[in-house]
């Protein structure tokens, strides 16, 4: 009898252990795209630009010092191709119908004519699925952001 309870015992051991990893969430998937640009302006044009992309599309500002070149936006909701936020075991995409997130823009002097744009987001799905992973971008907005800057500074 010994036996069989040893071999049960490892059975049911196998068989948890299968069924358990098969409940890790589906972690996003990892994107790789640019988030910075050179352009060879003044600091008042490239200034101006990123200003300007914002007024444009309505996009709340929660922080803006000129000074330090730095713009931060409010948390808003994003289309869901904004940010992937992994899935559930069974394939179940977090945040299919749009995600909460905000970003910030960085314009850093290189030399007196060159500076450089860096856009960082962030997003986030509200949740207490305990598999979900968190999110992360997919580039949109970064993309979106630097061709709305190249457009603006053209020379």
């Amino acid at each position: 009898m010994g036996r069989y309870a040893i071999l049960i015992g490892i059975v049911v051991g196998v068989v948890s252990q299968v069924l358990l990893s098969g409940c890790a969430g589906i972690a996003p998937k990892v994107y790789t795209f640019e988030n910075k640009q050179v352009y060879h302006n003044s600091f008042d044009e490239v200034w101006t630009a990123v200003i300007e992309t914002f007024a444009e599309k309505g996009i709340p500002i929660s922080n803006l010092e000129k000074a330090s070149g730095f713009v931060a936006t409010e948390e808003m909701t994003f289309p869901a191709e904004y940010a992937d936020c992994g899935a559930t075991p069974v394939g179940i995409k977090f945040g299919s119908s749009g995600v909460l997130g905000a970003f910030n823009v960085f314009v850093k002097e290189i030399s007196p004519s060159t500076y450089s744009v860096a856009i960082n987001s962030r997003y986030r799905f509200i949740t207490d699925n305990p598999f979900y992973k968190g999110c992360v971008s997919t580039g949109k907005i970064e993309a979106w952001f630097i061709a709305s800057l190249k457009e603006k500074l053209k020379k």
